[in-house]
């Protein structure tokens, strides 16, 4: 009788134990807009602006239009940015192609760094210069 209850016991208990976890759930996405200059002042274009998570949430990569501006629809939260070349080209491509736009993108934002975060939050307008 005793082995039975432990039996039952271990079981029942697996059970509340092993129900796994549900999957991780993220707030709305929200609109998000602004613009992207380099150094020299001029709009960074016909690039991607790639927003990656520190944390929760998702990536987003968001094409710029040719005056540096965007729009997108990003999860609140922390990111760490980055630009890269438009879908199906590499950066090495670009530059050996002699592409202005990514030689105007300083080495430092051509990759994610998790010392450089901004928040993205409701109603926000995003001026980012890459300095």
């Amino acid at each position: 009788m005793m082995r039975k209850l432990l039996l039952a016991a271990v079981l029942c208990l697996m059970t509340l134990g092993c129900g796994g976890t549900t999957p991780d759930t993220f707030a709305d996405p929200i609109d998000v807009t602004g613009k992207v200059t380099a150094p020299s002042g001029k709009s960074v274009k016909d690039m991607v602006l790639n927003f990656q998570p520190v944390g929760d949430g998702l990536p987003v990569p968001v094409p710029l239009k040719g005056d540096g501006a965007f729009a997108a629809k990003v999860i609140p939260g922390k990111y760490t940015f980055y630009v890269t070349a438009k879908a199906g080209r590499t950066t090495d491509e670009v530059l050996r192609n002699e592409d202005v736009w990514i030689k105007s993108v300083p080495e430092k934002y051509r990759a994610g760094d998790k010392d450089r975060v901004i928040k993205i939050e409701p109603g926000q307008a995003l001026d980012l210069k890459l300095e």
